[in-house]
């Protein structure tokens, strides 16, 4: 019994229950206070006093107003109106103390009124909160964060700011000028419907790989800028983290790199055309080495047989050397035949050709071509055949020798890759008006044909379609470039279509004028075989005979084929070294026609016709160049020094005597 008295005592003993609230009391983390309604301290714990600096003593005399700072007081004065009328019981707010040491702190204070038992307002218990940190560290982030603002929009580039959902949250004012658009309309995604759409894909790839691997980055790509322009940016983006490691998204940057760009763009095109360039060259270089290297087999074959035929024809007796002469004869030609497809190409390589324009029989072109095909097919067991169609008119205005140049090349190389079945050139109209028309030529064969890969390279100067053919077949490769040059300058198109092992076609389209039957004189352009006959020849020496020829030339060998040749159809011939001892000759005696060779010792030919046209005794004579150098800069220069014509080395005979038959008309 004395025991649970001395406790229940213990209990209830007032002393100690004071002495127990007020440990409680003052070991509160927080002030507590009790305010008269006139603003004085009625009560403080320890916990208010440390924070305050004033002991409960002193602030038993004090106001809450006498250590509030004055820019506080009106606020705390309307807090506290409904309070003490009765219209509020409760108040949370925040506010300034200022220390006993002079210095300002921040408090959240919150409590109520206490009612006496009438229900007015007796008094004021309030908690005081220190959040002086909280608040230094709010200002503190809050000017952070203006400094950061300020310096954002002051910097020369783009910043933006991602949240954790890598969605755009933020920019700078150097952004929103640059796009000239707002937050609303650039945030979450927004910010994209600016790059440009070659950039799209690879621009976001990029930005969420990165994203979900929390890693750095850097990215070129074009943004639009607000005059309409794309521009190139260079956008390096960083992932951010919070004091304790949480991801909170990206921060990045956009340097503007347009001009930059361009220059390496450019640069990048200049180099990629120098490569180029640098592989075409190259391979050109190549593709001549090889040419030269063909032609060089190519005028070495016919040489040997010219040299090797020569030798033998030295050792046989005569009636045995005409087989060797008809072969060295042939074997000329063909060598003839290179030099001349050399150095045509030569010529349209260098824009020297001229498309002519008159009159032309389109029949006699056939039936000519007729003739120098179907002889050498038969021999080839091949079917050789013209279809012509009724509608194609005959009589045209255009360039008929290089038509028939184009034809000859194009059946050349049929008859040539055929070993069975036909070739064929079929001719059609495909557009008739007035007296306009455009004609396709067609030249098919069953022949050998060739792979894709061939015909790319088909049309391609010193490029042969197949170096294996050309060693089983010969040739320069150039017949068809040439064709193809032709054909363009005469402003039509040519094309093949060919599979391998069943044959091709070659087929070009040309324009021409129905000619005028005022326009249809005699003309024939076709090109007749190059070897004359013997009757031929002594049809041209019969209009000829007793002629006077002066030959100025400096070769022996030269001098005894032309002087033999024009003997032989009855002309009389002086023979001349030079050009000076020419000039010496026309001194005292008559000549009918000059032949003149152009390179030459002492005086050349050039100058020697340059003196006779300044001779007025002798400046009516006709002047025949002869020359091997048969480009069209020497033709100029011959007609430049006053030259009628024109004869090629080495000399066609009935050629040669046309050419003097036809001056010599020209000057009676």
């Amino acid at each position: 019994m004395s025991t649970e008295k001395t406790i229940n005592n213990h209990a209830i003993n007032p002393d100690n229950q004071k002495k127990h609230f007020h440990s409680i009391y003052d070991d509160m983390p927080v002030g507590v206070v009790n305010i008269s309604l006139e603003g004085y301290f009625l009560d403080v714990n320890q916990s208010f006093c440390d924070f305050i600096g004033y002991s409960a003593e002193t602030l038993s005399v004090l106001t809450f107003m006498a250590i509030t700072p004055p820019e506080f007081l009106a606020k705390d004065i309307e807090i506290l109106a409904p309070l003490l009328n009765g219209e509020q019981t409760e108040f949370n707010f925040e506010k300034k103390f200022r220390r006993k040491d002079g210095i300002d702190v921040w408090a959240n204070v919150s409590g109520r009124t206490m009612l006496n038992d009438e229900g007015a307002p007796q008094k004021l218990i309030a908690v005081i909160q220190n959040i002086d940190l909280v608040k230094k560290s709010q200002a503190l982030l809050s000017e952070s964060e203006k400094r950061f603002q300020i310096v954002a929009d002051a910097a020369p580039v783009l910043i933006w700011m991602a949240d954790a959902d890598a969605l755009c949250v933020w920019f700078n004012q150097v952004w929103y000028d640059f796009v000239g658009r707002t937050l609303e309309q650039e945030a979450g995604n927004g910010w994209t419907e600016g790059v440009h759409p070659d950039d799209f894909v690879y621009c976001l790839d990029i930005y969420i790989t990165h994203f979900n691997l929390r890693q750095s980055f850097k990215m070129e790509y074009r943004l639009k800028h607000h005059s309409g322009e794309y521009r190139w940016l260079l956008d390096t983006g960083v992932p951010r983290f919070n004091a304790d490691g949480d991801f909170e998204g990206y921060i990045g940057s956009c340097v503007d790199i347009h001009d930059m760009k361009q220059m390496q763009l450019e640069a990048q095109k200049t180099f990629d055309v120098m490569r180029d360039a640098k592989e075409a060259a190259e391979a050109l270089v190549q593709s001549k080495a090889n040419f030269l290297a063909n032609m060089s087999h190519e005028i070495r074959t016919p040489m040997n047989a010219i040299i090797g035929l020569s030798q033998l024809a030295l050792n046989v007796p005569a009636r045995q050397q005409r087989d060797y002469l008809e072969k060295i004869l042939g074997a000329s030609e063909n060598l003839l035949d290179i030099l001349n497809s050399i150095l045509e190409f030569s010529k349209i390589d260098a824009n020297a050709v001229n498309i002519e324009y008159g009159y032309f029989d389109l029949g006699d072109l056939l039936a000519n071509l007729n003739n120098l095909f179907e002889e050498n097919a038969r021999q080839k067991k091949l079917h050789f055949h013209l279809e012509i169609s009724p509608a194609v008119p005959k009589q045209l205005m255009g360039d008929g020798l290089r038509l028939q140049q184009v034809l000859i090349n194009l059946l050349n190389n049929s008859i040539k890759f055929t070993h069975e079945g036909f070739v064929r050139l079929a001719i059609s109209v495909m557009y008739h008006k007035d007296s306009k028309v455009s004609l396709k030529f067609n030249v098919t064969d069953s022949g050998i044909g060739m792979s894709t890969a061939q015909q790319r390279n088909l049309f391609q100067p010193f490029i042969q379609a197949d170096a294996s053919i050309n060693r089983r077949f010969g040739g320069t490769g150039l017949g068809l470039v040439i064709s193809q040059k032709i054909v363009q300058l005469m402003g039509g198109e040519i094309a093949v279509y060919s599979i391998e092992h069943e044959g091709s076609s070659f087929w070009f389209t040309i324009a021409f004028e129905v000619a005028d039957l005022l326009d249809c004189i005699e003309h024939s352009p076709a090109v007749q075989s190059r070897r004359a006959t013997a009757e031929e020849l002594r049809d041209a020496a019969k209009r000829l005979e007793n002629v006077r020829v002066l030959l100025v030339e400096d070769m022996p060998l030269n001098q005894q084929i032309a002087s033999e040749f024009l003997r032989n159809a009855n002309l009389y011939v002086t023979i001349a070294e030079n050009g000076k001892d020419a000039l010496a000759l026309l001194q005292s005696n008559t000549y009918d026609v000059i032949l003149m060779d152009i390179q030459m010792p002492v005086m050349d030919g050039l100058e020697a016709t340059k003196q006779i046209r300044h001779n007025p005794k002798i400046a009516h004579l006709p002047i025949i160049a002869m020359s091997a150098g048969v480009t069209f800069d020497e033709q100029e220069k011959c007609q430049a020094a006053g030259m009628s014509d024109f004869i090629p080395k080495p000399i066609n005979p009935l050629h040669m005597l046309q050419k003097i038959e036809l001056h010599i008309a020209a000057n009676l």
